[in-house]
């Protein structure tokens, strides 16, 4: 809430009320409050109203008084009330600082005319008690001793009701007990063991009483007054327990009633007697406990008024339903009124006592205290002491029965520390005099522009940072609060460049303030990741092998790695520091033989070795690794291994005879090995050789060297650019392309996973892992080889390492795209290309190298492409902004600015967060999708494409839009196929997607999806011709094209094939053949397309699949449902050949 500074007569304070819709006005006299204007001073209306927190001046309106100020002369700024953050600004006179009493009390209302409603008698009735307990303040009613006195008398009185409840209810038990017995009445039993329960209560209660005497200073320092509330909440629970148990019992009773299987009760003369004896003892203790305000008393008094009104329900239920009642009425029906009786009993104990219960739940869970309350506390901490400044805050919370107060008060910055104390310690005390009190804490401060909040623990927050909206929007309603937002956006918007942003952001303090990163400590763990590998064992035993790879997975990257040489590829290292990593690296390939991935239980084996696995088990890793080499049919290489384990038999620490078995098992594989290496065919195709570490894709599709671009490097010769106003910069044909051709293979500048997906696919080339490779250091990425962690280690995640978990709690894979693209530049690259950046209005013809080449892997192209600065508010601007700030601090945790100038720190920060700031601009319109397909074999109704992470891909970010595209693009890893998915004649734009396809949404849509991101609206040829959705795309009978203009040929049901006409250039054709071709063509269509729905020889399918579109697109004028239908199963087949998982 904006602070707000106000005089007493501008203060007013909406009165609000749960339950109570109406809000009122606080006023005086007969007039209903909210019709009468208040004119006392502010700082009464604060006092007496009852405002709840936050909400206080939601609907205030500014009252202009007639009172002078000359009755007060104290300022009042109030920021929020308590409990949230209050702040009273006092510049008193010495002589006249205190709040008048004699200006409350002369608010008194009195006794309300019964004419008023009743809420608003009953607003009045609490006003005066709130008076009421400012005058006991004032006047010295509630002294500390007085109070002291007047608990230990309450618990003296406590103590004694307790044991004579608990006499009373041993002699009421006997009592009831002869009644239930006589009378057999299940009405008279539920009332029996309520007399149980009750007992129970009472020895509970008894034994809560005495613990709560005696205290422990050193034990319990703050005393056990939570045994109260615990104690009662443990008897809700039996009592309730009881309850239900009754219910049950009496809904037998009626059912075995119902059946004949049960008599009428008799409730005799005696009996009636001890019932009502019982009630009138209880009657008594009732009038006698409700004179004691104490929570154990409370809750005894609640017990006798329930026991009195069980009683009385017994009793007469029990004798309606009686014996006696059937002799002289000769009702049967009767008889159910004693089980209804009791069930009518049980009901009300369990609702009396859960209500109970909850309520005491609230008091131990640390339920804020009652606006009233808090209003007392801020009428002491006011009339405290005339230096005190402010009060910042007042809040107070239960602490069990009672409450925990904490204080926030100003003094002045030169105070002494003396003094200081000698008004915070007063004030301390004064508020513990108070008997809700159980402690109270005054924090002592010089300035109050910070929320005292701040300076704690928050409960409610996460200890990791942020996301990146929850920080932008904070900063926007703190701005907004203090009503600086639009002089801030009106100053933000005349910097014109984005290091002046940068600048601009980085030096509010509201930004600093929301904006605090610290280093922390690596995760990974020894200790730890033997939890996870002992557990993996444990389902490897059960013969669960999928549940323990991703447990020897979780150890692989929980274990520590102790040396950055230990990822060389030379020697193996036999250094056992890195034993626990050796050892996951060693059971992972245990569990991948068991999976019969056999190339990666090799590769997991020799990574064993590598990381200093013990030498006594080497054996067991030979032997493996023979095994994986016989079924992979590398006989030569399985014998070396099997020979290997025969010599590390020396070290193990087998007994003899174990030994020997072992010895003579391997002499005997390996003579095996000799006759299948002399019978093998060496032709036959090797068993599982096709299958490599980590690959999920077939081979990425290469561009022959012969037909490279000679300017795009990641395109083929059939591309080139073209530019034009309406459109900007562009690919096109430069040659006739075909339907299915490669058009470009593009690795991109970097790229990003999903922070949920990280430790799922490679963290540098985004290939999905199933025996990754950890980061010597975190344990929050993988990667798939030790090439990628070399590479991505060398280029970004050396200093990304130390922050990646500060990046990923931001939730924005485009600003940490941002962060690793300015990252891979580096630091002192781009200060020494500083002049070649000094424009942020770069024209967009640029971003070749000297050379003439456009360079997916420069950064000169990333930087020129459009980013829309030009476009976009100042708001969202300085959202991008903040996030940049909030980057750079992350940098400065690392040591990438390392190497800058003594004395420019300010200026090399700006200017990379400028850089940053483009890169947050630009990836939004440019940056693209790196997806996976999840499908299932033969069932394509499972088929669905998940989403991996983005890729800034330079060339691709050339291609312009169209709701109609001409090219589709997969992913294999993060390296972007791009391919024609309809036939490209020369001197065509080449057009991708953005998203938004003309068969899935309608025109207005696709523009409405593509506007806030892309800034244009969209005027493709599907636009224009408004083609129609899926499902209302034509399929009866199809519109021929021309082959002279393209123009349509309508199909005449009357007319003659060889007789067709043209409607654009009315060239009469004969169609008669072309029919006969569609006809052919769309048999072997259907044919491939069930092929391919049940994985049988894909390949050959997907060429049938291709000839037939390209005969549709020559033939066949759009819109047309079989375009479509081919289109999409030949993605299909490609995105098959891409990024793909088979679900199980």
């Amino acid at each position: 809430m904006a602070r707000k500074s106000l005089t007493l007569d501008d203060l007013h304070v909406v009165e609000k009320e749960e339950n109570i819709p109406l809000k009122r006005r606080l006023s005086f006299g007969n007039q209903p409050l909210n019709e009468q204007e208040v004119r006392s001073p502010g700082v009464v209306k604060f006092l007496l109203g009852r405002a709840d927190g936050s909400n206080i001046f939601a609907d205030c309106t500014t009252v202009k008084s007639t009172s002078s100020l000359n009755d007060c002369h104290r300022r009042i700024c109030i920021t929020e009330v308590a409990p949230s953050h209050s702040s009273f600004i006092g510049l008193d006179k010495e002589e006249d600082w205190k709040l008048s009493i004699n200006e409350f009390s002369s608010k008194r209302h009195g006794k309300s005319s019964r004419k008023l409603p009743k809420r608003i008698r009953t607003f009045y009735k609490h006003q005066d008690e709130v008076i009421t307990a400012f005058e006991d303040i004032h006047f010295g009613v509630d002294d500390a001793m007085e109070h002291a006195e007047e608990e230990e008398e309450k618990r003296k009185k406590a103590n004694i009701l307790a044991k004579v409840s608990l006499a009373a209810n041993v002699c009421l038990l006997g009592a009831k007990l002869v009644a239930a017995i006589l009378s057999g009445s299940i009405s008279i039993i539920s009332s029996l063991v309520d007399s149980v329960v009750d007992l129970s209560s009472g020895i509970v209660i008894a034994v809560t009483e005495r613990a709560m005497r005696k205290r422990d200073l050193y034990e319990y320092p703050e005393g056990r007054t939570k045994l109260e509330p615990i104690a009662i909440v443990v008897l809700s629970v039996i009592m309730s327990l009881a309850s239900v148990q009754l219910i049950v019992e009496s809904a037998e009773k009626i059912v075995e009633l119902a059946t004949g299987k049960e008599g009428h009760p008799d409730v005799n003369v005696v009996t009636i007697v001890i019932v009502c004896s019982t009630v009138a003892v209880k009657i008594v203790l009732f009038l006698v406990c409700r004179r004691v305000r104490t929570p154990s008393v409370d809750a005894l008094t609640r017990d006798h008024r329930n026991d009195i009104l069980s009683n009385i329900i017994a009793i007469v239920f029990g004798y309606i339903g009686s014996k006696n009642m059937y002799e002289q009425y000769k009702v049967s029906e009767l008889v159910y009124l004693d089980p209804v009786g009791a069930i009518l009993i049980s009901l009300y104990i369990l609702f009396g006592w859960w209500s109970t219960g909850y309520g005491q739940i609230k008091m131990l869970t640390g339920h804020t205290a009652k606006p009233d309350f808090l209003q007392k506390l801020t009428w002491i901490c006011v009339n405290h002491h005339p230096k005190l400044r402010y009060l910042d805050t007042v809040r107070a919370f239960h602490f069990g029965v009672n409450f925990l107060v904490e204080v926030d008060i100003v003094l002045p910055e030169d105070m002494t520390l003396k003094e200081a104390h000698n008004i915070g310690e007063p004030l301390q005390r004064k508020l513990e005099c108070l008997p809700e009190v159980e402690r109270a804490f005054v924090h002592l401060d010089y300035e109050f522009e910070h929320r005292p909040s701040d300076e704690h623990k928050q409960v409610f927050r996460h200890c990791k940072s942020a996301d990146m909206e929850s920080i932008q929007r904070a900063i926007r309603e703190e701005l907004q609060k203090n009503r600086k937002f639009v002089k801030t956006m009106e100053d933000f918007s005349t910097m014109k460049t984005n290091e002046e942003r940068v600048r601009f952001a980085w030096s509010l303090s509201v930004v600093q303030k929301h904006i605090h990163l610290e280093e922390y400590d690596n995760r990974k763990n020894s200790e730890e990741s033997c939890q996870i590998r002992i557990k993996g064992n444990q389902f490897f035993q059960k013969k669960n092998y999928a549940k323990s790879l991703k447990l020897y997975t979780a150890s692989v990257l929980k274990a520590p790695v102790t040396s950055m040489n230990c990822f060389d590829r030379s020697e193996p290292n036999t250094d056992t520091r890195d034993v626990d990593l050796a050892n996951a690296y060693a059971n992972r390939s245990a569990a991948l033989f068991h999976l019969d991935d056999y190339v990666a239980c090799l590769w997991n084996a020799e990574l064993a070795f590598q990381f200093g696995y013990p030498k006594e088990n080497h054996y067991k890793l030979h032997d493996r690794q023979g095994k994986c080499h016989r079924k992979l049919n590398d006989f030569t290489k399985a014998q070396q291994s099997f020979q290997k384990a025969v010599e590390s038999l020396e070290f193990s620490n087998l007994d003899e005879k174990k030994r020997q078995h072992f010895t003579q098992n391997l002499q005997r594989l390996i003579e095996e090995i000799r006759c299948e290496d002399c019978s093998e065919d060496p032709e036959k195709e090797l068993e599982g050789s096709s299958r490599a570490v980590n690959r999920f894709h077939s081979n990425v599709p290469q561009i022959d060297k012969n037909s490279q671009n000679p300017v795009f490097l990641s395109a083929s010769s059939v591309i080139g650019l073209r530019e034009s106003d309406e459109m900007g910069r562009g690919l096109m044909a430069s040659a006739d392309i075909k339907v299915g051709e490669v058009v470009a293979v593009e690795k991109p500048f970097a790229s990003v996973n999903l922070c949920e997906r990280e430790q799922e696919y490679c963290s540098h080339c985004c290939r999905r892992v199933n025996s990754p490779v950890p980061c010597q250091q975190c344990c929050d990425v993988a990667f798939c080889s030790l090439q990628c962690h070399e590479e991505g280690w060398a280029e970004y995640h050396r200093d990304e390492c130390k922050i990646i978990r500060h990046v990923q709690n931001m939730k924005s894979k485009l600003g940490h795209l941002g962060l690793r693209i300015v990252m891979k530049a580096g630091f002192a690259n781009l200060m020494q290309e500083r002049s070649n950046f000094c424009a942020d209005d770069v024209s967009e013809s640029l971003g070749f190298t000297k050379n003439g080449h456009y360079d997916s892997e420069d950064y000169h192209a990333l930087y020129t492409l459009v980013n829309h600065g030009d476009k976009r508010t100042p708001e969202d601007l300085f959202d991008k902004a903040v996030q940049t700030v909030y980057l750079l601090k992350c940098l400065e945790l690392t040591s990438f600015f390392k190497g800058g100038l003594v004395g420019q720190e300010e200026d090399a920060r700006c200017y990379i967060g400028g850089h940053i700031l483009r890169q947050i601009q630009m990836l939004p319109c440019n940056a693209h999708e790196i997806s996976e397909i999840h499908w299932k074999p033969g069932d394509p109704t499972v088929t669905n494409t998940t989403e991996i992470g983005s890729g800034a891909y330079a060339l691709l970010s050339l291609i312009n839009h169209s709701c109609d595209p001409s090219v589709v693009r997969h992913s294999y890893g993060n390296v972007c196929v791009v391919r024609a998915i309809k036939p490209i004649k020369k001197g065509e734009e080449i057009l991708d997607n953005y998203g938004a396809l003309y068969p899935l949404s309608v025109r207005a849509e696709r523009r409405a999806k593509l506007r806030p991101s892309y800034f244009f609206d969209c005027n493709c040829e599907a636009c224009q011709l408004d083609l129609p959705l899926y499902f209302d795309i034509p399929t009866d009978t199809p519109v021929f094209k021309c082959g002279e203009c393209a123009g349509p040929i309508f199909i005449v049901p009357d007319k003659h094939l060889a007789d067709s006409e043209c409607s654009s250039c009315h060239r009469r054709q004969d169609l008669t053949q072309t029919v006969k071709e569609l006809q052919d063509s769309t048999n072997k269509y259907h044919v491939a397309l069930e092929r391919v729905l049940s994985e049988v020889d894909i390949q050959a399918a997907l060429q049938v699949l291709l000839n037939h579109l390209d005969f549709l697109m020559t033939h066949i004028s759009i819109p047309w449902r079989d375009i479509n239908n081919c289109q999409e199963a030949i993605k299909q087949c490609f995105a098959t050949l891409a990024n793909s998982y088979i679900l199980p």
